[in-house]
């Protein structure tokens, strides 16, 4: 059972990156009974994240969070592992993207936090970047422009590209309205990565 656990989430992770969310959903679906069966809450938890990022990407929000809810109860509260982190930050990505900012950074904060316990520097990274985008929509565009800079310089020094890529973008759109060469400058750099 571990190796088809592992080989099925191969094939998930392929389809995904290949743009077949729902190819990928159904392998994810079968590891999460798998990860139940074996009781390894860790791995249900994180099967239900990718599952829940699969969701999204379908457009199904009431799935996603879902998905999130329940694999943050199977660890528990006050948990403190990867997976933990993960689904915190992805939890705050997807609050982000409902608009409810306040929600959005209090969970990135924690995520940063946790993250940084950790030494999960791609959790790190991305919370940078959802706290950073939701304060400056929520009005304060210095502090959230210098966690997105955070989130970038973290990216840039781990190898994280694509979050590194997030970060140029999001910086040039803030920088766009106030500073057309500073929002110029970060979009060459996000195209040379």
């Amino acid at each position: 059972a571990p190796e088809r656990l592992r080989v099925l989430d191969k094939l998930a992770e392929a389809a995904f990156a290949n743009g077949e969310i729902e190819t990928a959903r159904t392998p994810w679906l079968e590891c999460l009974s798998l990860a139940k069966l074996a009781g390894n809450p860790r791995r249900v938890a994180d099967f239900h994240r990718k599952i829940a990022i699969a969701a999204w990407a379908a457009g199904n929000r009431e799935e996603t969070l879902s998905h999130l809810e329940r694999g943050i109860a199977t660890l528990g509260t006050g948990v403190e592992n990867l997976e933990a982190a993960r689904l915190i930050q992805e939890l705050a990505r997807v609050n982000f993207r409902l608009g409810d900012q306040m929600r959005a950074t209090q969970l990135a904060e924690h995520a940063v936090a946790l993250g940084a316990k950790l030494g999960a520097q791609d959790v790190v990274a991305d919370a940078y970047n959802t706290w950073g985008i939701g304060l400056a929509l929520a009005g304060d565009l210095e502090q959230g422009a210098s966690l997105v800079q955070r989130c970038l310089e973290t990216a840039l020094q781990k190898g994280l590209g694509s979050i590194a890529c997030r970060a140029y973008v999001n910086l040039a759109v803030m920088y766009g309205p106030i500073d057309r060469t500073r929002a110029l400058d970060y979009a060459r750099e996000g195209l040379k990565l």
